[in-house]
């Protein structure tokens, strides 16, 4: 009988057994192997994230029982190694590698056992994100594409708030493109530059104006009376505008709209001859134009105090006739809207007006 407890490891042996009596002897050879008790809980911490270039931090097991060796299936990442007799797993990875289960197996003479680590190898995390910042463009004009400037591989990019209309944005290169079709005021667009490390952002400002009005215009030169209200003077211009100013302020009674650009109101007193600049604005820009406006004395048709004077025929044809007392007379014949035609002292009994177009007139 063969008993008891083995205490030591034994390789594979044959032991012959010898039965003896007086007659003689037999044997039997007993093949016997004593093995380790297989190993048990192995485990690692798990999962893991690396990132491509950086030294991991040593994965180190945990085991009950003696192992003689450790495997793992399939092979670690590219530049990770298993240390086949502590276990440990180190190293620098050199590629990007998916999320992805590694076997490894404590082994000795009793047996094994297993553990599966997750680990993944990302890619380090752009940074140093930059586009050409401010910008300000014009409806209508395609803008010189604006290129990203990042450090380290992109995978993917994307914005928010939604680009200008008309602006488009390529979430492969980061590249903002195209022609803005609407006005768009200063907004901060923010781009995120994304791959499996992590990803960086940038704030790109953007402004879409309008184009710039031109062409502005007004009827120029004009002659106004103190106390006659004028002809609204209305602009003329190309593109859009937002507001009217002039400058230097108009004759005291006239007004201009600065949404219209209309001038317009009843001059109340005398102004010189002067230019006014008023200028048409939009967020693209500015055109100017200068009027020319002077504001002369009223016109009055009083009642004739100078007895014994008469003034014939009425119409007249290039010349009227004065009969009467006319000794140190002067006289100034105006055309309707207050412009002085002619003036003298009257030396005669006719004053000739030659070649004025038909119409009314006032003889002061």
């Amino acid at each position: 009988v063969i008993s008891g407890t083995p205490t030591v490891l034994a390789t594979i042996n044959t032991y012959t057994v010898t039965a003896n009596n007086s007659g003689g002897s037999t044997t039997f050879g007993v093949v016997i192997t004593v093995n380790d008790v297989a190993p048990t809980g192995l485990s690692y911490n798990s999962p893991n994230s690396y990132t491509v270039g950086s030294s991991i931090p040593v994965l180190t097991p945990s085991i009950t029982g003696i192992v003689v060796s450790y495997s793992v299936f399939p092979d670690l990442p590219l530049g990770l190694t298993l240390d086949v007799l502590t276990g440990e797993i180190s190293g620098i990875p050199t590629t990007i590698t998916q999320s992805a289960t590694y076997t490894v197996t404590a082994m000795n003479s009793g047996g094994s056992s297993v553990f599966g680590i997750l680990i993944t190898v990302n890619d380090n995390a752009p940074t140093n994100l930059s586009y050409n910042s401010p910008n300000v463009f014009t409806i209508g004009n395609t803008i010189t594409s604006l290129v990203p400037s990042v450090n380290e591989i992109v995978i993917s990019y994307s914005i928010l708030p939604s680009l200008p209309t008309g602006l488009t944005f390529n979430t492969v290169t980061g590249v903002i493109s195209g022609t803005p079709t609407v006005l768009s005021s200063t907004t901060t667009y923010t781009v995120v530059a994304l791959n499996s490390g992590g990803s960086t952002t940038f704030g790109v400002i953007i402004t879409v104006n309008d184009k710039a009005p031109s062409s502005l215009s007004y009827l120029t030169p004009n002659v106004y009376t103190v106390g006659n209200t004028i002809t609204s003077l209305l602009p003329t211009y190309t593109g859009n505008v937002t507001s009217f100013s002039v400058s230097p302020n108009l004759p005291d009674g006239l007004t201009l709209d600065t949404i219209t650009g209309i001038i317009s109101g009843t001059p109340i007193m005398i102004s010189a001859t002067t230019t006014y600049v008023v200028t048409a604005n939009n967020s693209g820009g500015s055109t100017s134009f200068g009027i020319v406006i002077t504001v002369e004395p009223s016109l009055r048709a009083d009642e004739n105090s100078l007895y014994g004077i008469n003034v014939y025929p009425n119409p007249f044809v290039d010349k009227i006739q004065i009969s009467g007392f006319i000794d140190n007379i002067t006289y100034e014949m105006y055309a309707t809207e207050g412009k002085l035609i002619q003036a003298g002292k009257i030396n005669s009994s006719e004053i000739e007006f030659n070649n004025l177009p038909s119409g009314m007139y006032l003889l002061k």
